[in-house]
């Protein structure tokens, strides 16, 4: 979201550029044209017709950039008693742009200024609110329209808004949040109305409008990290009643670090210690945080340490935070605690100084681009050197050719994190990047990496190129360069920078794929008639070296076949030969050890067995129940039934005797007094 200071930067660049004196047209245009600068110069230069807009709109001079006129409706006294360096100019500001937004509708409607429509989807228990509002409207409009839609008091619900979004007040009009055409939001109503809110500049943080009454239960996960190597996990439920100073105390009992060398991230940046939980709209039903050892503390830590503490980043808050202190950074510095919360800190850049290894550069950006912008939507960057993201995508055959896009990051670019946002990771930008495009990114914001950036683009891209995107500015930055190869050469076809929008970026991307297919299409079409032309003369060429050899290969191919032929007959002979005395010299061994047949009237126990052969033939054998089963197994192995190639199967219950114990009888496997048995081959 674009600071005041921005918005005032932008204001005076129109009227400077369009020539127009009066600030309330100039805000109205503005306005309409969200906020675009070359959109609303083009605006005023359609309409041709300034002349008549001056005479109707009262004229009020703009001092300097726009920033030391006072608010519209003050009179001549109040303007002489009005102090500019009371308040800075961006708080100034956003007092003009809210105090004349009544004046701005009126002279929209007079030019026929059609505003932008904001839809919200708002979720509510089971139902589903849809309102659509002008971006013109404040956050205090919707909430009444919210107010009407549920019968009830605005003070009895709160509204969950995107965390992207940032601080959002009542007096806030929609397009200062600069929120995308349709937006979710959540509805949550409050058990009981609190004096709670959150702090504004100028605002005390005294305990009586920071504890409210009574609330719900919060489930609190805190993970506790000692050092690099040393972490736990704290899980506590506590009324919301309970502070967040009470919070701290209590883990500075149970994990023993004083609350002097605390550093928390998870809570609100508006949260000092004095603050209820009810008061710090927290997550539900579970919120989690995390607290660490200060800097000061922590000096003892090794390297490893100190980067993965840089990739969280925690917001800290001390006890040392009074609530005069707050007060007084409240009172003498005009800083916006929650974009000063959401701005990344200087550390923790999307690559770092140390990282010498490209593919371990990207994955860090890759990972810095995620924790940032979040990862449901987003481009898949391409992990590796430019020279591999290069060779992948464009030094290819030309069916498998696909564009690549290079996105060049910089932290200290004013639009960074509405160009991320809002147009890169935009669902419809992101899934036609991924489906179209290869995309790799680079952060610019160190001089370090720039330069090794440059180095890199140079030496595959060329000097003519790179001079281009060497000398790009920070307020061009970030920047898309779409790269292709285009008659044999790499070339820069467009660089959409942080100005667009996410219609234009389309537009761009488009535009930019047809160029490349219709220079693909006809690299396709010469690489097909080079590759037909290198086949014939192959072919041609291996015909001529086949045809001399042709007789001498097929001569001495029939006589290896013949040699072959005949010397696998003999090894099959010699095979069955040796399978045979084999067999035969087992049967002559086994054959002694098989006991005689009992007769049939024979007073021991016996067993009659029968055996069912593969072939359908049927073998009838007397046992005494005393016999092995390894007797019974030689028996069949006289039979030509060697127990290795066949299975020794009972009928019911149906068992393989093979995986028997050879040494239990014949009545111990309850083969007694008759059975019979199937004879099966292991080889089916």
């Amino acid at each position: 979201m674009d600071t005041d200071t921005d918005r005032s930067q932008i204001l005076a660049d129109f009227q400077a550029c369009a020539n127009v004196d009066d600030i309330e047209h100039a805000l109205a245009v503005l306005e309409a044209s969200d906020w675009n600068l070359m959109e609303a110069v083009n605006m005023v230069l359609a309409t041709n017709d300034s002349e008549r807009i001056a005479e109707e709109v009262p004229n009020m001079r703009v001092n300097g950039r726009g920033l030391d006129v006072p608010p519209s409706g003050l009179s001549f006294t109040e303007v002489n008693s009005f102090q500019p360096s009371a308040e800075p100019a961006a708080s100034l500001t956003r007092t003009i742009f809210n105090r004349q937004s009544d004046d701005a509708r009126s002279i929209e409607d007079e030019l026929g200024i059609n505003r932008r429509l904001i839809k919200f989807h708002v979720q509510y228990s089971d139902e589903l609110i849809d309102l659509e509002l002008r971006d013109s409207d404040t956050v205090e409009e919707l909430n009444d329209r919210l107010a009407t839609r549920i019968d009830k008091d605005k003070s009895q619900f709160t509204v969950d808004w995107p965390k992207s979004v940032g601080r959002v007040e009542n007096n806030y009009t929609l397009s200062e949040l600069k929120l995308p055409r349709e937006n979710k939001l959540r509805l949550t109503l409050v058990t009981e109305p609190t004096a709670c809110t959150v702090p504004t500049r100028g605002s005390s943080a005294s305990t009586s409008n920071v504890m409210p009454s009574d609330g719900p239960l919060f489930r609190l996960i805190i993970d506790v990290t000692y050092s690099a190597h040393k972490c736990t996990r704290k899980e506590m439920t506590e009324p919301g009643t309970r502070t967040v100073g009470e919070i701290k105390e209590s883990i500075a009992k149970s994990c023993h670090i004083a609350t002097s060398a605390q550093s928390w991230s998870g809570w609100p940046p508006y949260a000092t210690d004095n603050y209820a939980l009810n008061a710090c709209q927290l997550s539900t039903p579970i919120h989690i945080l995390s607290v660490c050892l200060a800097e000061s503390s922590q000096s003892s830590l090794s390297g490893s340490s100190a980067r993965e503490g840089s990739q969280e980043a925690p917001y800290k808050v001390s006890d040392s935070e009074s609530d005069h202190d707050y007060d007084m950074m409240s009172d003498d510095h005009d800083i916006d605690i929650m974009e000063m919360s959401r701005q990344p800190v200087a550390s923790a850049h999307m690559i770092p100084r140390d990282m010498v290894d490209p593919k371990e550069a990207t994955s860090h950006f890759n990972k810095e681009f995620v924790r940032r912008y979040g990862g449901h939507s987003k481009p898949l960057f391409y992990e590796g050197s430019f020279k591999e993201v290069t060779d992948n995508a464009l030094q290819c055959p030309a069916a498998d050719r696909r564009l690549l896009a290079v996105y060049l990051h910089h932290d200290e670019s004013i639009a960074v994190n509405v160009f991320c946002a809002q147009v890169l990771c935009s669902e419809t930008v992101s899934t036609y990047l991924n489906n179209n495009f290869v995309t790799w990114g680079w952060d610019l914001t160190l001089e370090a990496n720039k330069n090794r950036f440059v180095e890199m683009f140079e030496v595959v891209v060329g000097k003519q190129a790179t001079d281009v995107v060497k000398h790009l500015s920070t307020d061009k930055l970030p920047v898309l360069v779409i790269l292709a190869k285009v008659r044999g050469s790499l070339e820069i076809l467009s660089m959409p920078d942080s100005n667009v929008t996410q219609e234009e970026m389309m537009t761009t991307l488009l535009h930019a794929e047809d160029v490349f297919e219709q220079s693909r299409h006809q690299d396709i079409v010469e690489e097909e008639e080079r590759k037909s032309r290198e086949e014939m003369k192959r072919l041609q060429d291996a015909a001529y070296e086949e045809s001399l050899a042709i007789d001498r290969v097929k001569q001495q191919q029939l006589r290896m076949e013949q040699a072959e032929k005949s010397k696998l007959e003999q090894e099959e002979i010699e095979a069955r030969r040796l399978e045979e005395e084999t067999m035969e010299a087992i049967k002559q061994s086994v054959a002694e050890t098989i006991p005689d047949e009992p007769p049939e009237d024979c007073a021991e126990v016996m067993a009659r067995l029968r055996f069912r052969c593969p072939e359908g033939a049927m073998l009838n054998r007397r046992f005494l129940g005393e016999t092995k089963l390894k007797v019974l197994f030689n028996y069949l192995v006289t039979e030509g039934y060697n127990t290795a190639y066949f299975k020794v199967l009972t009928t019911f219950p149906r068992r393989d005797l093979t995986q028997e114990d050879d040494s239990k009888t014949l009545d111990e496997l309850e083969l007694c007094p008759q059975e019979t048995l199937i004879l099966e081959s292991k080889l089916t």
